[in-house]
Order: structure tokens, then C-alpha cells, then sequence
């Protein structure tokens, strides 16, 4: 080979080396950027410990991050985000712009550029701004990851904008991302207990100018979460989510429209700034407001799920009637209108009218009064009418039931709130409607409005069209239709048909005046006489071409029975017959239901002050309540309207009485009290008609809650099993002028929750304070009830469950007798009994905690604490005392969540009270014994076992006997009550145990692993504590690697875990739904104890 030819190799030879090495530079330059600029800065944020704990919690599956985005409502609202870095000076200049318009946002930061502009960060922080997660690098495509790998992204992310800002991110936001289950499980181990999902995203190509973004906020979902990305471009996905139609789409990611190209190149960072201002100058022209991403839901509107179903059933299919035109006496058309969104138009119509004093009818949107409140305000103002529109102004012309029932409904509600306006007319766009439309007017109570006359089809009508249009005048009762933001010259059109009008000789009248006075044929005795309410005058002073004859009204006063719409017979029915046949019987009073349903009941009286009841009714859907409301006679006959809208929202109604007489019931006579009732129920009936059901409406409440006298008697006779009052009421002075918050605080001082089957009364009149009865109605809810998970029902789906239970009396209880002071067994069998049936705890072992007992008896005892399960995985859950709903609940519901069953030792009462009183929350006992867990006794005041004197053993006789024959009235009928007792504090005596098993218990268990769950911090301690075990030599300190094992106390086979139910323990549910499936997973099960302790099971001897 010559020399030229090796040359030629040569070179050859040298590019393909340094060709491959470019090459595999670039490929792991590539791959380990993201590792490498992380392990650069590991010193400074050093996340390992952080990792290895979110590892330990995605092993326990402990929680999935829940995602937030939109919501349902009719606000204009919508939170705001930008995701990625910015530059300095870009940062400075928008915090500048949020402070203008005064918007707060989401900065979504990714780790690893904040690590290398921390000041950045610190500035936006700093801002007030919200500081989100955005994964080390802004990756797309995580679901593609493993669980591990996300854990460790989001930690160390987290670990970053931590040590930079001083506050860990709770929110995470990952680019192009699927939200799988695993990645969801990944953010919460990793402390993000929430993750946003935007609808729409921007950038800095989106807007050409500020009309362009106008036209994109008119076009979103209100509710919307809006992410600008800060330095890229959009993904094809998130421009597909941008776009509302093609119409309406902003010009995202695409070269700028004509009007705004030339050639000089962008610069993206003040591209995107103009852009972020544009958004930010629409925001304030459209009256839009940007929130926090986690106080979106704050603005959700709950009428988005109200369930048309029951109305829908009680109207019974009927349909709306249709107004095309009237029948109607008076001589007269009315003008109705539509579309208010061209101010001068309005305003120019309204001068109009004003000026030939006209009144007419405007049928407005739900959209319209959120956008033109203060048109609508000026037309109220002038003295017009205002009807309903529907909500959004689409065509119902092919709408389902649910579509146009909602359309209604909704701006029923906003125009009763924002104007005070009971209309029951609706207008249809277009005047077009189907059956289901009519349908879902009648189940509101609302007629059907069209028109007869449409002068204006196209924007292009001429007044000579007009002309030929109305050449054949106009008819007695039509109803003229004008849309004010079709025509350009719609109020020369209107000028040109009143003109036409008044050489007809009609006047101009409302809709709803035409609709009170209809065309009656006259009697043979009645006389000619003008009408007295014949239109706005507008007639140019012209007398109609005939006088028409209307049946004259009475002048004599009016009478009770002509202002009863319904007309129900008022006489008295034969009362001492009733009673008679009725033999002294009385209706049970309830103030409360022993009942295991996890519900209460909310009553009502007093419904005469509308606003007060629709906000009510409101908070009452917001918390999915169902309540029932005691109406009046009186109330039936005056307030029909207010009763309509608590049908409507679905709520019970039932019997208050007739509300004529306002005496004290207890205080009436027997007939006095029978008719009371009676009226009430002939009322309810005339107003429920067909609906009307026993078994939900034939319940009374006596005013003032007051039961006595003759009342159950009465009610009996007249077919009531049952009276109504309650037993939570803040209806009383003491509380009648004071804020619902402060009503809570001192009502509810020492209660966390409401009980099961308790029944709460509210009464709408009687707080003095403005807007505090629905605050206080929903702030009794949501921390009284729903934090317990409870519902809120109507008395008589709380009354007619089949969880309904009668309590029984101590002396007739099922296994009372069971337990007595003392059975008098011989000492040798008390002695043989505590060797063999006490199951100890291995830190009471001598005789300094051990009183009474020899050295000898003690190294007979058990001091193991644990159960023999003879090789079984077996672990005992226990829990000691009692507590409120909330904390106990959470409980079973996280023990039913993985079919544990478990043993509750319950403290039935407290030092204060006596040996007569009734346990407090009975229905809770009863719950937890039906879900087949074990009930032993842990005594009535708490009362240690580690006596020394005959006293004490008296004492102690007393209470455990108490204690017992106390829960037997209520679970003893449940084969649940075990004769298992548990040593308060687990101290113990020998005359205290002997007294025990001498009252005839079979077993006397403490346990092992003593949780001090009342004393953890948080439920990561107490999780550490249960997963890992007790430091022996410091229980303060939590076991880590350098704990010496000898040191260490572990839940092990047979172990018995001791916990505690009361409201101290409030981190136990927690720590329990982490550390069940964590020992299900390394092969145990968990047994309640009377699994093992059966069938003469002996504790070994010894320890």
C-alpha cells in the first residue's frame, strides 16, 4: 500500500473515531444532564432522607393525589398558572402586571432550572405569588416512568423550591403528562396531595392583539383553569384543548395575523408579556377574576347538581300552557323584547317607552344578568317587566327535560337573588319549545310565553315592510315580540308600531296584567264597567271603541275563605269521637331516634321571609341536605310562592299545624289542639294534592316545640305516630343576637360532632343578624356533620329506616344479668381464673405495679401482653374509652375499608356522672357492634382496677356493674357484648382483679404494644411507631437504623395493639389506613379477640 493510500485510511479512520466519540458524547451528555445538574447540587439540596420516606409511604399506598381543574359554575372566574422559567427582568416585569390588575397565580417552577436561578425564585415567591411544582425538568410524557422514578423527580423538585423558598410546593403540575393512578400515588407519597389539570394553555404567540384575546375569554368554560408556558412552545394536545370552534379559537402557536406581521423578529420574552397583558386587559373588561387554583372551588356552584327527578315526578308529566296571545278583558297588546346587550339600544328603547309611558315585558337571560345588571337594574327602575329568558339564550327547540329544566331553573334563581323577581313567565328563544320544555316549565310552575306578532325578521326590514306587516292591524291580547339587538333601527321600528297602535285605539299593557284579567262572559245580573287597570295610557287620551263587561268585585270586606285559595272546609271535625275511639293511646315523641344510620335530621319552622329560605335552601343543597320544613294553614295559604321553592329543591314538607292559634299547645283544650293539627294536615293536602304521602308528610310539630298537654293524645286520635320536636336547638335567646360562628363556638364548645338519629332545629325568623341563619344552617353541617361523614336527612327517612332500634330498660336488657356485683366464687378459683384468663403487659411485672400479688404469684402471671396463636400472623387491634362521632367513624370506616374487625373497650360515662344517668351517644355503640366488632368493659367513670381497700371494691362492683347492664340496654341483643374487660390506664391490683372476674368476667386483657396514640404529634409518628416499633429506652425518641434491637418493641404474632378512640387520638384512623395493608402485605390478619379467647382458651403461666 503506498503512502497516499494510508493517508487516505488514515483520515478515514480518524472521523469515524471522533465521529463515534461526538456521537457518544452527545447521547450521554443528553442522557445524564438532568442527573448530573442535581448531583452538582447535591450538598446544597440534598433530598435522600425525603426519598426514602416517600418511598416507604408509595410502598403503603397510602394516598392518591387528587386532581383539581375546572368547575361548574356560573361565575366569571378562573385560576391562572404559568409553567417554566422566566428570565429576571421577564419575572420582575410581570409580578409588576399581576400587581396592576391585582391577580394572583400559580408559578409552576421545574427543579432544576430554579436550582440554577434561585433569586428567580425567590422573587416570585417573595411576590406573594404561589409556588408550584413542575418536575426537575418539564418533561413530558412521566406516566411513561415507574412509580420510583416519579418519587424521586417530585422529591427532589420539592426539596429545591424548599430550600430556596422556605415552603414546600403542595401542588404539582407535570407538561403533556397522562395523570395515571401511579403517577397520582407517586405525588402524594411525595407530600403533593394535589395535581392541576389546565384546560387551556397560552403562550406568547396566542393573541395578535388585545380583541383577539377578548374574543378567547368570551369563548372558555368559566371555571377554567388558563396555564401560559413561559419558554416553549405548545404541545398538539394542548392547542387542541385551547380551542373552543374554529370561530373562536385565539391564534396560538401560528404566525401573527396580517394586521400585526412584519419582518422584524419576535422577541419572545416581550412577546409573551404583551400577550400575558392582553389576557390581563380582557380579564378587567369582562369583569373576569383570577384565583388561586385551590380556591376554585370555593366558586362552585352546587345548582349545577341539583336532580330534577322528584319535581319531575311530582308534576306528573303535566305540561306548561302556551301563551301565543292572550284572552284577555283588557283592550290591549303587550310588547315583549329580548337581547339587552347593545347599551345604546337599550337605553334609546327605554326613553322610548318612558316618554309615551309604556310599560312592557323584557325576557332576560341568566348570562344577561351576569354581564348587564345594571341594564336589567334601569328597566326595573322604569317599571317594566322582567321575565325569564333561560340561561344561556341557545335555542330549546330540541332540548332534553334536564337542558331546559336547568335553563329555567337557573335564572329563576338568579333573578330572585339579584332583583328579588318571582316571575312565572318564560320566554323561549325564538319562541320555539318542545314538550320536554313545556314539561320542565310546569314542574317549575312557569307558563310558556311566545308571541303573535314578529314584526322583525331580517336585520334588513324596512319601516315599509313594517307597513304591509301589520296591514291587518292588531288583535285584543297580542303579545309583539322585538329582539333590540337584531335591528339597526329597532327603536324606530317600535316608534312606528305604537303609532300604528294608537290610530287601532289599543292600549299597551304587561303580559302578567294581561294574564290577571281575562275575558269572563258576563252573568245576567252583572253590569258594564270600565276597566280599572286598562294598560298604559298611550292611547292618545282615545276611550276604547266598547266598554267590555267584567263581573264586578264584592265591596263588602273580604272574609278568611275568600282570600284560601284552596278552600278547605274550616269545620271542626268530631274530635271526642276520635278520642274516644282512640282509648288515651299517645303518639311517641321524638326528640332524637335510637337509630345506627349515619345521618341526622334537620327541622324547620317559620318560612315567611323569602331571602332568608332561598338562601337556606341554597346551603342546604351545597351540603346535599335534606331537611324538613313544618309549614302552617296559615303559612300554605300566605306563602305559597316560599313552599313552591322547598318543593323545588327537593326538601320534606310536614304538618305544623293550622298557625292560628299562638298559644302555647300544651295549653289548649283537647278540641282546641285536635283542630290545630287537623287544619294543618287539610292544608298540606289541598297543597300537595296526589303527592301527598303518609309516610313522608304525616308527621307534626307542635309550635314552640311544645308536647305536652293534650298533644300526643290528640296526634294519636288524628292518626300520628309520631310528634316531632328535637334535642339540638340554638333557637334561644342567649344565642338570638350573636354570629353563627360564635353560635357554634359556644353551643357546640365541647362537641366535635353530632350524634346519630339527633334531630337539629333551626327556625328561619328568630337570629337578628342578617345572613346568619344559612351560615349557620352550613357551618352546623359541614363541622358538625359532614366532617363525620354523615348525611343530613328529612325526618322521615330517618325515622321510617330499619336501623331504627328501641332501647331497652336496665332490668330488661338481653344479657344484664350477666355481670353482677359479685358471683362469691371461692379465692382458689379467683387466683386459678387470674393465672390463666389476664393477659398482661410486659412493663407491669413486679410487685411495685402488681399490688397484693407475691413474687411467686407474679411469676405465674402473664406479663407477655400477647394472645398464644398457636403459629398464626395474627395481630389484635384494641381501643380504649370513648369519644365523638368524627374521629370514631373514621375509625370503622377505615377498619370496614379492609375488613378488619377489632375490640373496643368503652368508658360508658365520666367522673362527674351519677350511676342513673344514660350513656350519651348509644347510637354509636350500637353502629359499631353491628359491624361485628367485640364490646367490652372499660369501666363507667374510668375507675383504676388497682385498688387496695374494701371501698374501693365496692366502688369498683358498682361501676363495672353499671357500665355493663348501661351498654346492655343497647347492644345486648347483638351478641357483640363480650365479657371482656380492660384496666383503665392497664394498672391492676390483685383485689381489683379478683373483683372483676368475681362479677363474672371471662377475661381481663391489657396488651403489649401500648400506642400512647393520644400523645403522637402526627400521624407520621404514630405510623413510624406501629410499622417499625417503641424505642424501649426512650419512648420519646422514634427506632431508627442505630436502635439496638434489644431495645426495640415490635408488633409481633399475637400481638395486642393498644389505641384509643377519643378525640385526643384524632392521627389513629390515619395511621391505621397506613399500616393495616402495610402487615397485610408481609402475611398477617387481624382478629378481634373473642376469635381466640373462646372455648376455655388459657393465658400460659408465666412470662
Amino acid at each position: 500500500m503506498n503512502r497516499y493510500k494510508k493517508r487516505i485510511l488514515l483520515n478515514i479512520a480518524f472521523i469515524v473515531i471522533a465521529g463515534g466519540a461526538l456521537v457518544y458524547f452527545l447521547f450521554f451528555y443528553g442522557r445524564d444532564k438532568e442527573s448530573q445538574t442535581v448531583n452538582g447540587t447535591q450538598t446544597l439540596y440534598d433530598s435522600a432522607s425525603d426519598i426514602k420516606k416517600a418511598l416507604l409511604s408509595l410502598e403503603d399506598k397510602d394516598g392518591k393525589a387528587e386532581v383539581i381543574g375546572s368547575i361548574n359554575t356560573f361565575e366569571k372566574v378562573a385560576a391562572l398558572t404559568f409553567d417554566g422559567m422566566l428570565t429576571q427582568e421577564t419575572g420582575e416585569k410581570l409580578i409588576s402586571l399581576l400587581n396592576k390588575y391585582d391577580v394572583k397565580a400559580v408559578f409552576f417552577l421545574p427543579g432544576i432550572p430554579a436550582a440554577e436561578d434561585s433569586d428567580m425564585v425567590r422573587l416570585l415567591s417573595e411576590s406573594g405569588q404561589t409556588i408550584g411544582n413542575y418536575t426537575l425538568s418539564a418533561r413530558k410524557y412521566l406516566e411513561e416512568l415507574t412509580k420510583e422514578e416519579l418519587v424521586e423527580d417530585f422529591v427532589k423538585t420539592n426539596r429545591i423550591l424548599l430550600d430556596i423558598t422556605g415552603g414546600a410546593p403542595e401542588v404539582l403540575k407535570a407538561n403533556v403528562t397522562e395523570y395515571t393512578d401511579d403517577f397520582l400515588y407517586a405525588a402524594y407519597a411525595s407530600g403533593l396531595k394535589q395535581v392541576v389539570k389546565s384546560d387551556y394553555y397560552l403562550n406568547y404567540q396566542s393573541f395578535s392583539n388585545k380583541k383577539t384575546a377578548l374574543e378567547f375569554l368570551k369563548g372558555i368554560k368559566r371555571g377554567a383553569v388558563i396555564s401560559f408556558k413561559t419558554d416553549s412552545s405548545l404541545d398538539e394536545s394542548e392547542y387542541d384543548n385551547s380551542k373552543k370552534s374554529e370561530e373562536e379559537k385565539p391564534a396560538i402557536d401560528k404566525e401573527p395575523t396580517i394586521e400585526t406581521k412584519d419582518m422584524t423578529p419576535v422577541n419572545k420574552d416581550t412577546a409573551f408579556l404583551q400577550n400575558v397583558e392582553y389576557l390581563l386587559q380582557a380579564m378587567a373588561v369582562e369583569n373576569y377574576s383570577f384565583v388561586a387554583v385551590d380556591e376554585l372551588n370555593l366558586y362552585r356552584d352546587m345548582d349545577y347538581t341539583f336532580d330534577f327527578t322528584q319535581l319531575r315526578n311530582l308534576n306528573k308529566g303535566k305540561l306548561a300552557k302556551v301563551y301565543k296571545n292572550m284572552n284577555t278583558a283588557l283592550p290591549s297588546v303587550a310588547l315583549t323584547f329580548r337581547g339587552i346587550s347593545d347599551e345604546e339600544k337599550v337605553t334609546k328603547m327605554l326613553g322610548l317607552l318612558k316618554e309615551k309611558d309604556l310599560k312592557a315585558t323584557f325576557f332576560v337571560t341568566g348570562e344577561e344578568i351576569l354581564n348587564y345588571p345594571e341594564r336589567i337594574e334601569a328597566i326595573i327602575k322604569d317599571g317594566h317587566q322582567v321575565g325569564n329568558g333561560g340561561l344561556s339564550g341557545a335555542s330549546l327547540e330540541d332540548a332534553a327535560f334536564e337542558k331546559a329544566v336547568f335553563e329555567i331553573y337557573k335564572t329563576d334563581v338568579l333573578l330572585k337573588d339579584k332583583y328579588n323577581i318571582n316571575t312565572k313567565l318564560f320566554m323561549p328563544v325564538y319562541g320555539k319549545y318542545n314538550d320536554k320544555v313545556r314539561e320542565a316549565a310546569s314542574a317549575l310552575g312557569y307558563k310558556v310565553i311566545t308571541y303573535s306578532k314578529n314584526p322583525v325578521t331580517e336585520d334588513r326590514s324596512t319601516l315599509h315592510s313594517l307597513l304591509i306587516y301589520f296591514k291587518n292591524g292588531f288583535r285584543q291580547g297580542d303579545i309583539l315580540f322585538f329582539r333590540l339587538d337584531y335591528h339597526n333601527d329597532i327603536v324606530k321600528v317600535v316608534t312606528k308600531t305604537y303609532e300604528l297602535l294608537e290610530n287601532s285605539s289599543k292600549t299597551v299593557a304587561l303580559v302578567k296584567d294581561m294574564l290577571t284579567n281575562p275575558f269572563v262572559l258576563p252573568s245576567s245580573n252583572s253590569k258594564p264597567v270600565p276597566s280599572k287597570t286598562g294598560g298604559s295610557k298611550g292611547n292618545g287620551g282615545k276611550k276604547p271603541d266598547k266598554e267590555i263587561t267584567i263581573t264586578p268585585k264584592p265591596e263588602e270586606p273580604v272574609k278568611e275563605e275568600d282570600t284560601d285559595p284552596y278552600q278547605v272546609d274550616k269545620s271542626p271535625d268530631n274530635y271526642a269521637g276520635m278520642r274516644k275511639h282512640n282509648q288515651g293511646k299517645t303518639a311517641v315523641q321524638l326528640t332524637n331516634l335510637y337509630t345506627t344510620q349515619p345521618a341526622v335530621s334537620f327541622v324547620f319552622r317559620d318560612i315567611s321571609n323569602r331571602e332568608s329560605l332561598l338562601k337556606v335552601l341554597k346551603e342546604l343543597d351545597r351540603l346535599n341536605a335534606k331537611g324538613t320544613f313544618f309549614v302552617t294553614g296559615k303559612e300554605i295559604m300566605k306563602y305559597e310562592s316560599n313552599i313552591d321553592e322547598i318543593v323545588k329543591y327537593g326538601q320534606d314538607i310536614a304538618n305544623g299545624g293550622y298557625g292560628m292559634n299562638s298559644s302555647n299547645p300544651s295549653s289548649l283544650s283537647y278540641e282546641e289542639i285536635s283542630y290545630e293539627i287537623d287544619m294543618g294536615e287539610r292544608y298540606l293536602k289541598a297543597y300537595l294534592g296526589d303527592a301527598y304521602d303518609d309516610t313522608v308528610n304525616k308527621y307534626y310539630m307542635p309550635m314552640y316545640a311544645d308536647a305536652g298537654g293534650n298533644v300526643l293524645e290528640a296526634a294519636k286520635a288524628l292518626g300520628y305516630e309520631k310528634v316531632i320536636t328535637y334535642n339540638r336547638s340554638t333557637m334561644t335567646k342567649a344565642y338570638q343576637n350573636l354570629s353563627a360562628e360564635e353560635i357554634i363556638s359556644k353551643y357546640y364548645s365541647n362537641m366535635s360532632a353530632l350524634y346519630r338519629g339527633d334531630i337539629v332545629y333551626f327556625r328561619l325568623d328568630y337570629l337578628t343578624n342578617k345572613n346568619q341563619i344559612e351560615k349557620l344552617v352550613y357551618q352546623t353541617g359541614t363541622k358538625l356533620v359532614k366532617n363525620a361523614t354523615y348525611d343530613i336527612v328529612s325526618v322521615a327517612t330517618l325515622a321510617e329506616s330499619n336501623l331504627v332500634y328501641e332501647a331497652r330498660s336496665r332490668t330488661d336488657a338481653i344479657g344484664g344479668n350477666l355481670v353482677k356485683k359479685a358471683y362469691g366464687y371461692p379465692e382458689n378459683n379467683l387466683l386459678k381464673k387470674l393465672f390463666t384468663h389476664y393477659i398482661g403487659n410486659p412493663f407491669i411485672d413486679s410487685s411495685e405495679v402488681l399490688h397484693g400479688l407475691t413474687e411467686e404469684e407474679i411469676k405465674r402471671i402473664d406479663t407477655t401482653g400477647k394472645i398464644d396463636t398457636k403459629g398464626e400472623k395474627v395481630i389484635f387491634l384494641t381501643f380504649d374509652d370513648w369519644g365523638y362521632d368524627d374521629n370514631i367513624t373514621k375509625l370503622l370506616n377505615v377498619l370496614k375499608k379492609y375488613n378488619v374487625e377489632a375490640s373496643f373497650f368503652v368508658r360508658v360515662g365520666n367522673e362527674k356522672m351519677s350511676f342513673d344517668s344514660d350513656f350519651t351517644n348509644p347510637n354509636l355503640l350500637r353502629a359499631i357492634a353491628l359491624e361485628g366488632h367485640d364490646i367490652g368493659n372499660h369501666t363507667f367513670r374510668h375507675m383504676k382496677v388497682d385498688i387496695t381497700s374494701q371501698a374501693e371494691k365496692e366502688l369498683l362492683q358498682q361501676d363495672i356493674l353499671t357500665a355493663h347492664q348501661e351498654m346492655s340496654r343497647y347492644i345486648g341483643d347483638t351478641g357483640n357484648l363480650k365479657l371482656l374487660f380492660r384496666p383503665p390506664t392497664l394498672a391492676v391490683s390483685k383485689l381489683g382483679l379478683e373483683t372483676v372476674f368475681d362479677s363474672g368476667y371471662d377475661y381481663i386483657i391489657n396488651g403489649d404494644f401500648s400506642t400512647h396514640d393520644y400523645e403522637a404529634a402526627s400521624a407520621e409518628e404514630l405510623i413510624h411507631k406501629l410499622k417499625y416499633g417503641i424505642n424501649e429506652d426512650d419512648a420519646s425518641q422514634w427506632v431508627t437504623e442505630d436502635t439496638p434491637e434489644e431495645s426495640i418493641l415490635r408488633i409481633e404474632s399475637g400481638s395486642i395493639v393498644v389505641m384509643h378512640m377519643s378525640e385526643d387520638a384524632r392521627y389513629t384512623p390515619e395511621a391505621l389506613d397506613a399500616v393495616i395493608p402495610y402487615y397485610i402485605k408481609k402475611g398477617y390478619r387481624f382478629a378481634k379477640l373473642s376469635d381466640y379467647l373462646k372455648n376455655g382458651y388459657e393465658q400460659a403461666s408465666g412470662n
